[in-house]
């Protein structure tokens, strides 16, 4: 009973003792679908600052801040205005953030039917520890005072004279809304332009007041409130409609926006808004010399990563006025002490510099941080924390001693009203800029799955073939162990989850051209996690020297005799690598030659005007059953060619594929159709420098050699990837080392693999406009399909085939093309020399992992790096670290400025395990998951192994095994050690869930 009583009267007390916190708040309407009015008749819209597209440091600042200064001068000469700098950072919210992200490659995920839930819910887990949830914005004032006297007048005269359901409308003077909006406009369009490069936009009406509550109670997720304003359909159904209409009228915006009755003052300093609590300290006496904001928030994070603030920076015009009577008053007291002299000096030299055309505007600042409920003590440590760092940003004085906690805690919420209670000062418009939030980094791409952060801990989604770029071909380069390999991985499925929008959505196109398995993690992955029938749709090859893994880069699309133009340009670059003297330059004539044997070869094989090749029973068994089975006729003394034809008319077309592999020419029926007398006419004098052998002997000769040298290109096509739509060939088995003849080689065998994995994805509908009709529909409704379908293909290790002209000269040709055919390309390096100039002309995106002290200047010189993007190529991009791999991304963007940021990439130990190639931890991870399955075996190893490697432990079981064991070789007793440890882990995780 007692306990009953006392609960009921601490009830009433609170009820009766909480703060109306409208009262803190001006704002009562919307003027426009952008503008707010409060209940004097000032305006107020907001600029929300996502922030800026390039680093910014001192250098870049200064010019932003003259910039700046020259729009806002003439608009700050009187109190007519002001803007008040507002930024928030909530560590708390960086879930939030992430899990936004996160849902988009989620559903993505759930719509080509992968199952990555491990990964995803890992990223969910993992990435808001170093991240920083953050608002910026701008919120510009305009005063009835702009108005002239008459205007204002008649402004008044209308508001006294309106019905009440009219009064906040009449509160609004047309004149007074275009002057504001007009600011408004020309501020929004200087932070934007080519100087500032600063991604914002002015708020809507409703997006604004979310933001404004958002500010207020900091654990709301406000941005599926939805405010009611003037303009809004109202619906005579809603509960709340009582038969009149100032029912239907919406309720005032400071109503609206404090419409909680949580709020109580604890005690003298601390307050509780909602259901956190909150302490404020306000600008007594501003910096002893300026700094800029990006210095106050380095300390704030230093001295507390985890702890949440916010900061507003009010400036309001003709600055000199709140000093003038201090002035004024000084000069008469000037014999009274040095101080009062002082005083009097400032102002007559503030007074000269503004003379002389500088603008000074009154500067107040206040600042809060907060604190769960119950969590005092954690709130008062927060308050001296952000002291301490004001105190130590240019010596700025604070105070905490405001009267009342709520209005204090208020004073750094976002536009509430255009005054604060605590002490201005009178500022240099350049020195009160120079501390205002300028120089936060903003990503252009708010959907991206592939979240990278900044330095300082804001996330920064990034999106490979994102709309905001014209052409999608990204260089990466660094030396080893800078996170290259990660980058790649993180890149390959961010791709695979590109939001499609459709349940069953097929997976998207990727192909990996690489020396080495480091894709191959990536694919197990995919392929895991894919419906047992679609497993087949990612594979991962390497490649053999054998019958089994031949590729006749000769092969056609179905049913053409010739080659398209595009298919053709690549068999010229692949013949003229082979061709190519020792030094790796072209014979004299021979690319001439190379362009018409083809022709030849083809037309020989032709089955109107050539020789083609007879069809015979029992060359391919799988041909001849299904003729049979069709009960297919066949003319007498059939083609190859006839057999294509009459499988692609019984719509049997892969059958027809593979019947056509027999009636195309091959590597050595190319050497054999530069004997024709045609080509023996046209080039009979045409013989090698240097040596006079006969260009077409030298031809031969090489073409008879490289039908031994390069086994996969001899013969017929035998090796085939099927449906797959992620594919990875590793060419590491069949080139030789870093020599100009294995360069050679590993040019010839990347741009095979290209043909076996990307061949069809370059073509265009318009590539058929020319072909037999019975073809073009079938190709052309192809062509379309992929057209349809996001891909991707990448070139790795290119620095094994650096310097070879015709590889470099295929790689330009794919950029030209994808960008027609929409097309993502990746090509990754240890150096930016390997590239060709005209493919780093033509690419719209770099990532740069590192570089040598020599490469960096060429770097700076090469894409203009100024500033603080030098420092950064300088000392900051040194390797994977407890923050991720550093690197510095470079973005053509079509219609904005350039993207040039400082980022972090860090994934998680279930992705580190997940992309992991290193032999032995692959081992290690796909035997548990023949056991476990593979998302429980990543999570094992990623409990046990968190930094993503076991390679240590393996190395010491191994070195144990060897001793033990006679004659175990060393990748042998890895494998075994690896088997081992994979059966001690399995059987420790079932102790422990049992457990």
């Amino acid at each position: 009973m007692l306990s009953t009583l006392t609960n009921n009267w601490r009830q009433l007390v609170e009820f009766w003792g909480s703060t109306s916190l409208k009262h803190f708040c001006d704002l009562e309407s919307s003027a426009s679908a952008s503008t707010l009015s409060t209940y004097d008749g000032s305006l107020v819209s907001l600029i929300v600052l996502n922030g800026r597209s390039q680093i910014t440091g001192g250098q870049e600042l200064n010019a932003i801040v003259s910039h700046l200064s020259h729009t806002l001068g003439g608009f700050l000469q009187r109190k007519h205005h002001s803007i008040e700098f507002f930024y928030c950072s909530d560590p708390d919210r960086a879930q939030e953030a992430v899990l936004q992200q996160v849902s988009f490659a989620r559903d993505a995920a759930d719509n080509i039917g992968l199952d990555i839930s491990d990964i995803l819910a890992e990223r969910e887990k993992m990435l808001p520890h170093d991240m920083r949830y953050e608002t910026c914005a701008i919120a510009i004032w305009t005063r009835p005072t702009a108005l002239t006297s008459s205007d204002n007048k008649d402004r008044k005269a209308a508001t006294n004279n309106a019905s009440p359901a009219d009064k906040r409308q009449a509160r609004v003077h047309d004149t007074l809304l275009a002057i504001h909006e007009a600011f408004v406009s020309q501020f929004q369009a200087s932070l934007s332009d080519n100087n500032v490069n600063m991604y914002c936009h002015i708020a809507s009406k409703h997006e604004f007041v979310r933001l404004v509550r958002g500010t207020v109670y900091t654990e709301e997720r406000t941005d599926v409130w939805n405010p009611r304003l003037p303009g809004d359909k109202v619906d005579i159904r809603a509960s709340n409609y009582r038969g009149n209409l100032p029912s239907l009228l919406e309720d005032p915006i400071d109503e609206q926006i404090f419409n909680r009755r949580d709020n109580f003052d604890i005690d003298t300093s601390i307050a509780q808004i909602g259901s956190r609590l909150y302490s404020a300290l306000d600008m007594e006496l501003p910096p002893a010399h300026v700094a800029d904001f990006q210095s106050l928030l380095l300390s704030i994070l230093r001295s507390e990563f985890s702890m949440p603030f916010r900061a507003s920076f009010l400036l309001t015009g003709d600055g000199l006025s709140f000093i003038a009577n201090k002035a004024l008053f000084a000069s008469f007291l000037v014999f009274a002490g040095s101080a009062n002299k002082q005083i009097s000096a400032s102002y007559d030299a503030m007074r000269e510099r503004a003379n002389a055309g500088e603008t000074f505007v009154s500067l107040q600042a206040s600042f809060a941080t907060w604190a769960p409920l119950g969590e005092k003590k954690l709130l008062l440590t927060r308050l001296e924390r952000l002291r301490a760092s004001l105190r130590s940003w240019g010596n700025m004085e604070t105070t905490n001693l405001s009267g009342d906690p709520a209005e204090a805690a208020l004073g750094s919420s976002l536009a509430l009203r255009p005054s604060k209670i605590g002490p201005g000062a009178a500022a240099p418009l350049g020195d009160a800029l120079h501390m205002a939030p300028l120089a936060r980094p903003a990503t252009p791409f708010p959907d991206g799955t592939m979240i990278l952060r900044s330095p300082d801990g804001k996330p920064m989604p990034i999106k490979v073939g994102s709309s905001e770029q014209d052409a999608w071909v990204y260089l990466i380069y660094g030396p080893m162990g800078r996170g290259k390999s990660v980058l790649i991985s993180t890149m390959l499925l961010d791709h695979i989850l590109t939001p499609q929008g459709r349940k069953n959505a097929p997976l998207p196109l990727a192909g990996i051209i690489d020396i080495g398995s480091s894709s191959e993690g990536l694919i197990n992955l995919i392929r895991d996690g894919l419906p047992a029938d679609k497993q087949h749709q990612a594979i991962f090859v390497k490649m053999q020297e054998d019958e089994n893994h031949r590729i006749n880069m000769l092969d056609t699309s179905l049913g053409l005799r010739y080659p398209l133009k595009i298919q053709k340009n690549l068999q010229k670059n692949i013949l003229s690598i082979i061709c190519a003297n020792s030094d790796g330059k072209q014979f004299e004539g021979m690319r001439d030659l190379i362009s018409r044997v083809l022709n030849e070869a083809y037309r020989m094989k032709d089955d109107k005007e050539g020789q083609p090749t007879f069809y015979s029973r029992n060359i391919d068994y799988s041909v001849d059953d299904i003729l049979q089975k069709s009960s297919i006729s066949l003319p007498s003394n059939p083609t190859w060619w006839d057999v294509v034809d009459l499988l692609f008319e019984a719509g049997h077309y892969h059958h027809a594929k593979l019947a056509q592999r027999h009636a195309v020419p091959t590597l050595i029926e190319v050497a054999a159709a530069s004997n024709s007398p045609k080509i023996r006419q046209e080039f009979q004098n045409t013989s090698v420098a240097g040596t006079g052998e006969p260009l077409i002997n030298a031809f031969q000769r090489i073409i008879t050699s490289a039908s031994e040298e390069y086994p996969a290109l001899a013969g017929k096509t035998t090796f085939d990837i099927g449906e797959a739509r992620v594919i990875a060939i590793d060419n590491e088995d069949v080139v030789p080392g870093n020599t100009d003849t294995g360069a050679a080689k590993t040019g010839v065998m990347m741009l095979l693999a290209r043909h076996v994995i990307a061949g069809d994805w370059f073509l265009r509908p318009t590539h058929f406009d020319n072909i037999p009709e019975k073809y073009r529909s079938y190709h052309v409704a192809k062509a379309e399909q992929i057209m349809e379908s996001k891909r991707l293909l990448l070139y790795d290790e290119k620095q094994r085939s650096a310097g070879i002209e015709f590889v470099d000269e295929q790689i330009d040709f794919d950029t030209r093309e994808g960008r027609k055919a929409g097309l993502m390309l990746v090509i990754a390096s240890q150096r930016h020399k390997d590239f060709s100039e005209s493919l780093i002309n033509l690419s719209s995106c770099q990532f740069i992992l590192g570089s040598g002290a020599e490469e960096r200047e060429e770097l700076i010189k090469l894409f203009k790096l100024q500033g603080a993007q030098k420092s950064v190529l300088h000392n900051s991009l040194n390797g994977p670290g407890p923050m991720g791999a550093p690197l510095l991304m470079l973005a053509q963007l079509k219609n904005r400025p350039e993207f040039r940021q400082f980022l972090y990439n860090k994934i998680g130990p279930i992705e580190l395990w997940a992309f992991n190639t290193t032999m032995e931890d692959r081992h290690l991870r796909e035997t548990m998951s023949r056991s476990v399955g593979g998302q429980r075996a990543r999570s094992i190893l990623a409990n046990r192994f968190p930094k993503g490697s076991a390679v240590n432990l393996i190395a010491r079981m191994k070195k144990d095994l060897q001793a033990k064991t006679a004659n175990l070789s060393s990748e042998d007793a890895s494998l075994a050690a690896a088997e081992i440890l994979a059966k001690q882990l399995i059987k420790d995780s079932e102790l422990a869930n049992v457990s």
